[in-house]
């Protein structure tokens, strides 16, 4: 009942106002108070528990990392996760009256940050942006983690998904930024180095549900058939999976796939309208990630962009190749992208139509005797061989993107942290940022970290600095014109969604990126990229 009360009296205070503020005591007391009172003996400058510090929040909110700040403050006191359960806590009209404060002050910053000119509407990257991003960073693609899989999901007008006002952060997002970052970074160099391995599968191709029975009688499951495109309502036949795989590859990396595959009845004489699809074009076979923890293997599951495609030869089985990147845990998955939309639905209409080519035509024609006697178009591999993980001439593209081709080098790790952070801001570093940097670096050694491990550490806190997911602008208000580096990241965003590359960034390094016929130039340039054609 006592929880109920609470929760009610949290609702009418958000609703209704409250009657709890005291007037003597201003903003900035109320707020100091209770960080005083119940979270500094964790979260001062000194403890950062949780790579978190309230001790810099200033009232009023300045800057992004206030408003962020302020907003997790909100986030953790209305779910009575701070203080800890053990610690001493605030009565119920203190959490109110703090709660009621730090809103106010962010509306308040809010509309400072809105009402600038023509600056950007304070916002975060939005999830596309965020793993955009991440991918020009580290070098490689990044959708294979699914790491905004988690995320809130953003709202959306016109499928426009860069709203300023919906795309606001929270304590749950924070958490969900670091836990991104931490795989990322441990997963692609923080990975054991191991030496390549090769799998050959050739049989016990196991196919599951309705199609199990038919191919265990018809081919002794000798071979793995794909039936249909992936986005169908049945999915009896969208993935082919290797049941001797399931455990996927050891570590997170680049794998060498050999298939022996043939497209069969391309030339059926069955009308083409069964299937739904135009059998003058040749059969593409695709590769997607599957995991056999996350879900049923031969279902879709919610990571798995194509890694690769290629042609199908029809005349007769040939070996084709593919280099993939696989996360440790994955395993490969075979899929037919242009093949007939409804395996089950075709069936049924052959045996509806052309039952009477079939020996037994009036008991009705199984999947078993279509595969024995008829002309269904499917994809068949004979055989699948792994080899991997390939190791990349000259290091990782990863360590290279992050530590430059030397690799990481302890002696010069400050340096190269604030080279990656500096990209990551897309700006110049400030003496705030490099004192963080070095701050959080020099406590991992202190707490007899590995020097490497200690930097990867750092990585993941650059990662989830309000300076990297969110797009502010470093442009003082009173100034008409944005400042280069603001106009760099603002054009990059709007024509490739991602942040501004190595010529964008040294021009507004020179400022001739101000210059009215160099910005032209720049957006032209941004214009021809393949990145302003995927936006």
């Amino acid at each position: 009942m006592s929880e109920i009360k609470v929760i009610i009296g949290f609702l009418s205070f958000f609703v209704l106002g409250s009657s709890f503020a005291g007037a003597a005591a201003s903003s900035r007391e109320i707020v100091d108070d209770f960080l005083h009172n119940y979270c500094y003996d964790c979260h001062d400058t000194a403890s950062e528990k949780g790579e978190r510090e309230f001790e810099s929040l200033k009232i009023p909110l300045e800057t992004i990392q206030d408003l962020v700040m302020a907003r997790e403050i909100i986030d953790q006191v209305t779910l009575k996760e701070m203080p800890p359960k053990e610690k001493d806590q605030p009565q119920d009209e203190d959490r109110l009256e703090v709660l009621r404060v730090l809103r106010s002050e962010i509306k308040a910053a809010r509309g400072r940050f809105k009402s600038n000119g023509g600056k950007t509407v304070m916002r975060r990257l939005s999830n596309r942006e965020y793993e955009n991003t991440l991918e020009v960073l580290f070098g490689r693609r990044v959708d294979t983690l699914g790491l905004t899989l988690d995320f809130p999901k953003e709202k959306t007008s016109q499928h426009i998904d860069t709203i300023g006002e919906s795309l606001v952060t929270s304590g749950f997002l924070l958490d969900q930024y670091f836990q991104a970052a931490h795989r990322l970074v441990e997963n692609r160099l923080g990975k054991v180095e191991m030496t390549a391995k090769d799998w050959h599968f050739t049989d016990n191709f196991k196919q599951y549900e309705e199609l199990a029975g038919s191919h265990r009688a018809v081919f002794k499951n000798k071979y793995l058939c794909v039936y249909e495109q992936p986005d169908t309502d049945t999915r009896q036949g969208s993935y082919g999976h290797i049941e001797d795989f399931l455990e996927g590859v050891p570590v997170s990396g680049l794998y060498d796939l050999k298939v022996l595959v043939q497209g069969m009845h391309r030339d059926t004489h069955y009308d083409p309208e069964i299937f739904a699809i135009d059998l003058s074009e040749p059969f593409i076979l695709g590769v997607v990630p599957g995991d056999a923890t996350k879900g049923h293997i031969h279902y879709p599951q919610r990571i798995e962009p194509i890694l690769a495609t290629a042609v199908v030869p029809d005349k007769k089985p040939e070996w084709i190749e593919f280099r993939v990147w696989l996360e440790k845990g994955q395993t490969p998955r075979f899929t037919f992208p242009n093949g007939p939309y409804e395996s089950r639905r075709s069936v049924l209409e052959l045996n509806r139509r052309y039952k009477h080519e079939f020996k037994n035509p009036s008991n009705g024609v199984s999947r078993a005797s279509l595969l024995r006697e008829g002309k269904l178009p499917h994809i068949r591999i004979s055989e699948v061989k792994v080899h991997g993980p390939i190791k990349e001439e000259n290091g990782t593209l990863e360590e290279i993107a992050i530590f430059g081709k030397e690799g990481f080098k302890s002696e010069k790790a400050l340096e190269q942290l604030n080279r990656f952070a500096e990209k990551a801001f897309r700006r110049p570093l400030d003496e705030s940022d490099r004192k963080r940097v070095h701050d959080f670096y020099g406590k991992r050694i202190d707490e007899k970290a590995e020097p490497r491990q200690a930097a990867l550490d750092t990585l993941k806190l650059i990662l989830c600095s309000p300076s990297f997911f969110y797009l502010s602008e470093i442009t003082p208000e009173d100034d008409q014109a944005l400042k280069p580096f603001d106009l760099a990241s603002r054009l990059s965003y709007a024509l490739w969604a991602g942040p501004p590359d190595g010529e964008l960034l040294a021009m507004a390094a020179s400022g001739e990126l101000t210059e009215k016929e160099a910005f032209r130039r720049q957006v032209k340039r941004l214009l021809k990229d393949d990145r302003s054609i995927l936006l």
